[in-house]
């Protein structure tokens, strides 16, 4: 199939007609590749498509869950598939069953052998810049297919074969930080300490893109949450997010609201007014934010000016509470 590559390209398929529909295939989204790939299909009548999988990722997805068509052959960066019922059947019949099984099925265990793995290597030393390193491409490209159609379980098993075998190169290798990246989908950090791990890994290279550093943030931060709600860890890292350039208002009120149950555990009630007045800072018209504060202000720190506002706000957002009632009613009869 790589000898087939030119083919693949826009520049070698011939008509204006071909190429426009070509670029339509190539820029659909997953939502919109239904419809390219049944116009492609209504004018050229294919009975087998070639796929380069990183130039036609939303097309390939398509297929693999077509029931009309099955995959018979992949291989680094291009895959066949084959209609079912056209002149191709039995190489259907014959080749379609090994493939998916190679792709969706993994050993028991493979998630905490994977684990175990990346936990391993990121423990491990660099190697010296003078040795001889061979990085593990066939395993590579394996999880990189495995990626592309949403198969966890084959991109599992293709990453453990690679870290088994990478003997040191993935510390020289140019896609380090991509399959770290693509690890923690694998190994989601709310389940796998080796996740918070990569999350933790990614987040100290500096050249880690802003919106990725921002999303492992909130990775990391809700996976401590979910593991142990009590992690000092989490106020850190919320910190972090509430200035992070790339951080929308909500995500920084989010974030607040963290540290403000951070400081609540801690019995800090000062902690948590500067948290919550921080949280509607960010958003303005959230009234559970007010009702908080107030109560804080006015059960914990018995500062009842403060507290009478922001009881009120709280009732002009539209928030209802018998307990800002009655309260409202004690303290501004």
């Amino acid at each position: 199939v790589n000898r087939l590559a030119p083919f693949l390209d826009a520049r070698w398929i011939g008509t204006p007609e071909t190429l426009a529909l070509y670029s339509k295939l190539r820029e659909a989204d997953d939502r919109s590749v239904p419809d390219v790939w049944k116009e492609a299909c209504d004018a050229r009548g294919f009975e087998v498509a070639v796929l380069d999988f990183y130039e036609m990722p939303s097309l390939l997805r398509l297929l693999w869950v077509e029931p009309d068509w099955a995959p018979v052959f992949v291989d680094a960066g291009a895959i066949v598939f084959v209609k079912r019922r056209g002149p191709n059947a039995a190489l259907a019949r014959t080749l379609e069953r090994a493939l998916r099984a190679e792709i969706v099925t993994a050993p028991t265990g493979i998630e905490d052998r994977l684990g175990n793995a990346v936990l391993r290597f990121l423990d491990s030393p660099q190697p010296p810049i003078w040795r001889r390193l061979r990085f593990p491409y066939d395993a590579f490209y394996r999880a990189n297919f495995a990626l592309q159609v949403r198969e966890r379980a084959g991109a599992r098993k293709a990453y453990l074969d690679l870290f088994e075998t990478e003997e040191g190169s993935l510390w020289a290798s140019t896609h380090r930080l991509d399959i770290f990246g693509n690890l923690v989908w694998c190994l989601p950090p709310e389940e796998s300490a080796a996740g918070r791990a990569l999350c933790e890994a990614l987040d100290d290279e500096s050249w880690v893109p802003p919106a990725q550093r921002l999303n492992l943030l909130f990775r990391d931060v809700n996976a401590r949450i979910t593991a142990d709600s009590s992690d000092p860890q989490i106020e850190t890292i919320a910190r972090r997010i509430t200035k992070h350039p790339e951080a929308t208002p909500e995500q920084k009120q989010w974030a607040w609201a963290q540290v403000a149950q951070a400081k609540e555990r801690a019995a800090d009630w000062d902690g948590v007014v500067e948290a919550l007045r921080n949280a509607n800072a960010a958003v303005a018209t959230t009234p559970e934010m007010w009702r908080s504060l107030g109560l804080v202000l006015d059960l914990r720190l018995g500062r009842s000016g403060e507290a009478i506002a922001a009881y009120r706000k709280f009732q002009e957002l539209g928030g209802v509470d018998s307990l800002v009632t009655g309260r409202l009613t004690e303290l501004a009869p």
